[in-house]
């Protein structure tokens, strides 16, 4: 069924109004339309927004498709500025903010996704950046890699694309600095390699997950330690619905990183100690 979604103004005067908040996910909208969606010097006003201060990441399976907007709509999409409501705008949710436009019909460019402006991890240099947005029009293919660190819960990620060595996402976690363990769940784009460091000593033990990667997707994702640190990598398949875990497998030293990418469904490591 189609929709039509109308501005309504929130009892605060300068509160952002969002027609269609993303959050968390997978959601989906499609087959609406919007109307008078106008920013004033006082209010961001767009058809579609974000949840505000978000802590946590968002799943680039968030969708929108088949959406019409009327002249009075002056802001498709907006991705949020620091100032008032959204305070730094600079949590891990903020930072990792995205949706899929299936058709084109946000961006006029199908099957394109859009994001944060600043964030690297997911652009490229054909990628359209929107300023009114604060956003970035991007192709590709995107999925996200759960990180989980252990004995280190005060420690920020800091995550580069290894084509952006300069510009950093730098997610702080969102569990209190008393956990005993920390999280974070950046959007990458596939087939693509990162290198990823802390604010500090690296955690003894990081898990990390794949989460909506499909069949022959990959990443090549480095984590930097000490030149004499000893490792043991593992592997493994868990079941969440039975709380177990099957193909325990360790994985073994190769001598080169020409030989690792060698052998991309071997289950392998190269650890460089010259850099660390």
């Amino acid at each position: 069924m189609a929709a039509t979604l109308k501005m309504k103004a929130p009892a605060r005067r300068t509160f952002p109004i969002r027609g269609f908040q993303i959050y968390d996910g997978p959601v989906r909208l499609t087959q609406s339309t919007f109307r008078g969606f106008i920013p004033t010097p006082e209010r961001y006003t767009s058809a579609v927004g974000f949840n505000l201060k978000n802590t946590w990441q968002l799943t680039p399976r968030n969708n929108l498709s088949q959406l019409s907007f009327h002249s009075t709509v002056a802001l498709r999409a907006f991705f949020g500025r620091p100032g008032q409501w959204f305070e730094e705008n600079d949590l891990d949710g903020d930072k990792n903010s995205i949706f899929h436009d299936v058709d084109g019909s946000v961006t006029g460019y199908r099957d394109a996704y859009v994001g944060r402006a600043d964030n690297y991890l997911i652009q490229h240099p054909d990628c359209v950046k929107i300023p009114e947005w604060n956003g970035a029009i991007c192709s590709g293919s995107y999925s996200q890699v759960y990180i989980q660190t252990w004995g280190a819960p005060s420690l920020s990620l800091f995550i580069n694309r290894d084509e952006y060595p300069n510009a950093p996402l730098v997610l702080r976690g969102i569990n209190s600095q008393g956990a005993s363990s920390q999280q974070y769940q950046p959007i990458l784009m596939m087939s693509k390699s990162y290198s990823l460091h802390w604010n500090g000593p690296a955690p003894r033990e990081v898990v990390l997950s794949l989460i909506n990667f499909d069949k022959e997707d990959w990443v090549l994702v480095g984590l930097c330690y000490p030149s004499d640190t000893t490792f043991q990598i593992m592997s493994d398949i868990y079941d969440r619905q039975k709380n177990t875990f099957d193909d325990i497998t360790d994985y073994g030293p190769v001598s080169s990183l020409a030989q690792l990418e060698a052998k991309p469904t071997e289950r392998k490591y190269f650890f460089d100690q010259t850099v660390g």
